[in-house]
């Protein structure tokens, strides 16, 4: 075990070395906002209850970052931007993603994510495509857990000790580690071997984010429908949640579904620990159906199942329910799903395009070349006029809405071609 995890680190720290050179000493710095903990709790003081934007600029540091805005159904208006930084460092440690959060318009938090089993293996070559074992992945992520743990830690030092706290509720009630300075407070999250975040939040938002109460979204359902003359009826409010160069289409899509029921506690990273996400990426649907039930209990809703009918696809719907599908996104499909896309938004005639979709040919992949493209995304929406069905996968506003008929996602569903959905 010491051998192995010997080799680990030095497998690591030969990657960081050739990471580094590619990037610019500007790329790799957060400028002085971001130098210290103390420096960055003296400057986002300044941006609490303001609308964010500011210190998204401030973010940006000589480089261009796309920000992804999550907005959250339910009365409790939280909305969440997010967008990746690799190779920015604050508080002298690399970082891979920055999110904030804001209830009714106010930024109310930051979280900084250092590390991820997702985003870090993928980018320095363990993602869920590498031919690495699964051992030498999670000798990997463990080794670089531990070291930026550590490197965390060590720059929170200097706002004093820490105590111990806890956030989430029930199955995902967990330790962290808190050092409170003025009017903020910095919380250090760091699931072994998963990820390592800390989330910082002005002193009034602490006693909120500790406290176990699980928030829910209420109300009817049906409210959420979009309905056009063309015959499209689609299920709107649905979160975005881009799930980045990672295979995390199952974490996030799954994000995705427990904030549109408003349950907020639980982000992509949490739900790939629960899941027993692979490093990299790869869950299987029955790894969150056990991983995330306890949470999905407690808000009285339930993992149900229907085979994929067009019938049973429009039952779901006209509730205001989105279903999960896993398919096998191979590259036929994804051409042919952003072509009809474009297509169909330029021909309003139902009849007309019902007619033109008639003409596509059959996809050719084989079953084997499909099996390589395991991925889960959303049906929410359909069109009994033209026999379509409405996807939308974690791959960022592009991705909300897309069109494909139901003929070609019925053959390219994988083996149990059954859909999966949250419901009360």
């Amino acid at each position: 075990m010491r051998l192995r995890t010997t080799c680990s680190v030095l497998l690591s720290a030969c990657l960081l070395a050739w990471v580094a050179p590619h990037l610019s000493a500007e790329e790799l710095e957060g400028g002085a906002a971001f130098a210290s903990p103390k420096a960055f709790s003296r400057d986002v003081t300044a941006f609490w209850q303001s609308d964010g934007q500011d210190f998204m600029a401030l973010c940006e540091v000589g480089r261009a970052s796309r920000w992804q805005k999550t907005d959250t159904a339910g009365k409790e208006a939280i909305a969440k931007y997010s967008a990746y930084f690799s190779g920015m460092k604050i508080f002298g440690v690399p970082v891979e993603q920055l999110s904030l959060e804001l209830y009714a318009g106010k930024l109310c938090e930051v979280e900084i994510m250092f590390f991820n089993k997702g985003d870090t293996a993928s980018r320095m070559g363990f993602g869920s495509e590498s031919t690495k074992s699964r051992g030498e992945k999670s000798n990997f992520a463990e080794a670089l857990w531990d070291d930026c743990v550590a490197k965390v830690r060590r720059a929170l030092s200097e706002l004093g000790k820490p105590r111990r706290g806890k956030i989430g509720s029930l199955k995902l009630r967990r330790s962290v580690e808190i050092w409170e300075n003025g009017t903020n407070a910095f919380l250090l999250d760091a699931e072994k071997n998963e990820f390592v975040r800390v989330l910082v939040v002005p002193q009034t938002e602490l006693k909120k984010l500790t406290a176990s109460a699980t928030e829910r979204a209420k109300g009817n359902l049906r409210e959420n429908l979009v309905r056009r003359p063309n015959g499209d009826v689609l299920v709107g409010g649905i979160p975005m949640i881009d799930q980045g160069q990672k295979g995390y289409c199952v974490p996030a899509t799954v994000e995705r579904v427990l904030r549109y029921y408003g349950i907020n506690e639980l982000d992509m990273h949490k739900i790939a620990e629960l899941a027993n996400t692979n490093v990299g990426g790869g869950t299987t649907i029955t790894g969150v159906v056990r991983g995330v039930g306890p949470v999905v209990k407690k808000n009285r809703l339930k993992f149900t199942t229907r085979r994929m009918q067009l019938a049973k696809i429009r039952q779901c719907v006209d509730k205001g329910i989105p279903m999960f599908w896993s398919m096998f996104a191979i590259p036929e499909y994804l051409n042919r799903l952003k072509a009809n896309t474009q297509a169909r938004a330029n021909c309003p005639d139902a009849a007309a395009w019902s007619e033109q979709l008639k003409k596509q040919e059959p996809f050719t992949a084989t079953r084997e070349e499909m099996v390589r493209e395991a991925h889960l995304c959303l049906i929410i929406g359909y069109n009994l006029k033209t026999k379509e069905i409405c996807v939308s996968d974690s791959w960022g506003d592009y991705a909300a809405e897309q069109w494909i008929s139901f003929e070609d996602a019925f053959s390219v569903s994988q083996k149990n071609v059954l859909l999966y959905s949250l419901e009360k």
